[in-house]
């Protein structure tokens, strides 16, 4: 929420995780369900990552 009580930020997902719009610049690293991704479009949940995309755990 920001300083006006708004959303800040919006982000729209595919039912697997997989961003439907790419802001232009993040405002945090925290994507679907509240997981970090790195520059290769992974979500890392503490034990292994996942890929959005191909629907699959890495």
């Amino acid at each position: 929420v920001d300083a006006n009580g708004g959303n800040p930020r919006n982000s729209i997902y595919w039912s697997f995780g997989g961003s439907r719009l790419s802001p232009a610049s993040p405002a945090t690293d925290k994507l679907y369900t509240g997981q970090q991704s790195d520059a290769t479009g992974l979500y890392f949940y503490q034990a292994r990552w996942y890929d959005p995309y191909l629907n699959r755990w890495i």
